[in-house]
């Protein structure tokens, strides 16, 4: 999300952009013609994971300097799953439809550790979600339901970032809190209703001609949900975007990720058995930088699941925007 401070030539369609595009089109009408995937597994097939925005995106770990910022992340997601446990029950035939805002809090401090600014925030979490599904146990043959209100934060409790001349890491850990809104006799919940722990480490590396790629990789923990005694299994992602500076102010982009369950689902709850969850998907971003001084930053990133086993199957938006305080 960092701006670049060099500058950039004017705003225009270069042949090395054309390229990109042309990359982009392609790649989504590759989208187009894969088929749905049978999904079972985790609790739900969803995780704390989510792809799409937070991981990977431009400028990753290429953080500012010294200051509070805001940062705002609008999502939509639609997804779909051949089968899953929810709430200690069986559903099938699943659609989800889920809006979602974060509300994020971030400190970039001048604190130093092994060399790395030190770094911590906090986001707050609304969000809608409709559930439709068929054959569901002890509900009888369909169930159409909603639920809107608080879900899950998340705390950012830790984080350092090195800054180099081409070459920035960030290295932090995302805490899912579950004080969200649960119920297990509820259809559709808001929260996890157990601690999920998050360790990443994105790379951002500026290449010639304008060009930069960032990456992200992540492990995934996920403690016991003791209501209905089912424990998701641990996962690792990968999150890239290849991105190039059309302007100064102006990127545009190819964004991807690849998610993989390493730790197979256990407990009494986990009914359909140990199934390991496996997704990757890609899509366009594109970002404007409104402002340097103070730093305002604009985003829209949309992936589309082009393969999914035993996790939700899902196409995800994501519109961030960030200020400087």
């Amino acid at each position: 999300m960092t701006p670049k401070l060099k500058e950039k030539h004017l705003l225009r369609i270069p042949t090395r952009c054309r390229a990109i595009l042309w990359c982009v089109f392609i790649l989504l009408g590759l989208n187009a013609l894969s088929g749905p995937q049978t999904v079972h597994g985790a609790e739900g097939a969803v995780d704390y994971y989510m792809q799409g925005g937070i991981y990977g995106n431009f400028g990753i770990a290429k953080l500012p300097g010294k200051g509070l910022y805001y940062l705002n992340y609008l999502v939509y997601q639609n997804g779909e799953a051949d089968a899953a446990v929810r709430g200690g029950r069986l559903h099938a035939d699943i659609e989800d439809d889920i809006g979602a805002n974060a509300f994020a809090l971030a400190y970039i401090s001048d604190w130093k550790l092994f060399g790395g600014n030190y770094v911590f925030g906090a986001a707050a979490v609304a969000m809608g979600s409709s559930l439709d599904a068929g054959l569901v146990e002890d509900r009888g043959i369909s169930i159409n339901d909603s639920n809107w209100g608080w879900a899950d934060p998340t705390i950012v409790p830790f984080g350092l970032n090195w800054k180099g001349e081409t070459w920035n890491f960030f290295l932090y850990n995302q805490i899912n809190v579950p004080i969200g809104e649960y119920d297990k006799d509820n259809n559709v919940n808001l929260g996890f209703n157990y601690w999920a722990f998050d360790t990443n480490l994105a790379i951002t590396k500026e290449l010639p001609a304008n060009f930069e790629i960032d990456t992200n990789f992540g492990v995934l923990v996920n403690t016991k949900n003791q209501a209905t005694n089912y424990h998701s299994g641990s996962a690792y992602h990968i999150d890239a975007t290849l991105g190039y500076d059309v302007t100064r102010q102006f990127q545009l982009g190819l964004s991807g990720y690849y998610y993989k369950q390493f730790q197979g689902d256990s407990g009494s709850g986990a009914t359909l058995g140990d199934f390991k969850g496996e997704a990757y998907g890609w899509g366009p971003t594109v970002q404007y930088i409104a402002s340097l001084k103070p730093i305002i930053v604009l985003n829209f990133e949309w992936i589309h699941d082009t393969y999914a086993k035993n996790r939700m199957k899902n196409d995800t938006g994501v519109f961030f925007f960030a200020f400087e305080f």
